[in-house]
């Protein structure tokens, strides 16, 4: 489709969409195991700039430019299933409200993020050195312990995780549209997200679906066991069903 919105490699170019908002630092590779696993949908990904493909372009002055780049791309698709983790929650988010604002029905699933509504609770990273940053990033998952410990590694890939950090930190949700549905699907022990947090997203929802829990931490969207796929998975079919 574009550099910005595209198929992943191997996915039925057929079915309705379902877009995918990688993390912080993220590619839509992060979800290449997907691929297959959802009967009847188009699986896209979206590329932020940075990284990949997009490696030489800049980043954007703001998480809401990002989020309008995006929207761009996905206007002439009829009613879209959002699916967006961490920072994609947001930027997801934010894509579906302004959607929704010109006569979209977008579904938005999210993970691994509070509601926009909810009070920051992380401390500001962005601007901090390397090493703090790093620190946070193995945090989150320990095996980023063995990637940045390559200084090759780490001069490739933190430039683009401390601009999306910039756009996290630095956000203050736009979209004041209530989303038509919102579904959300956490990891059981996710030190980046709360109960109270995730149930908060009732508030930009029109309708909400609730929130569901699976087994795994911040990246449980990446495990083997696929429990956040199939759970995607299955609310679209139930939607399938359910829709005339």
């Amino acid at each position: 489709m574009s550099r910005v919105v595209a198929t992943l490699p191997g996915a039925c170019p057929a079915g309705r969409a379902l877009v995918l908002f990688p993390h912080a630092g993220g590619s839509p590779r992060f979800f290449r195991h997907w691929v297959g696993r959802i009967p009847g949908v188009h699986l896209l990904g979206v590329t932020y700039p940075g990284r990949d493909h997009r490696i030489d372009e800049p980043h954007p002055g703001s998480l809401t430019e990002l989020a309008e780049e995006v929207a761009h791309h996905l206007r002439h698709l009829p009613d879209p299933v959002l699916f967006g983790h961490s920072m994609g929650a947001l930027v997801a988010h934010e894509v579906a409200g302004l959607l929704t604002g010109s006569g979209g029905a977008p579904e938005l699933v999210v993970s691994g993020h509070d509601a926009p509504c909810s009070a920051p609770r992380r401390s500001i990273l962005h601007n901090r050195p390397d090493h703090e940053l790093i620190a946070d990033l193995v945090r989150l998952d320990h095996h980023n312990a063995e990637v940045f410990a390559l200084r090759e590694l780490a001069d490739l890939f933190l430039p683009a995780i401390r601009e999306d950090y910039r756009m996290v930190e630095t956000h203050r949700t736009v979209t004041r549209q209530r989303i038509p549905r919102i579904l959300v699907i956490n990891g059981d022990h996710d030190p980046e997200v709360t109960a109270t947090g995730a149930a908060a997203w009732c508030r930009h929802a029109a309708r909400f679906d609730g929130v569901q829990l699976v087994d795994g931490g911040h990246f449980h969207h990446a495990a083997p066991r696929l429990q956040c796929c199939r759970l995607v998975g299955d609310h679209i079919a139930r939607r399938r069903v359910a829709t005339p």
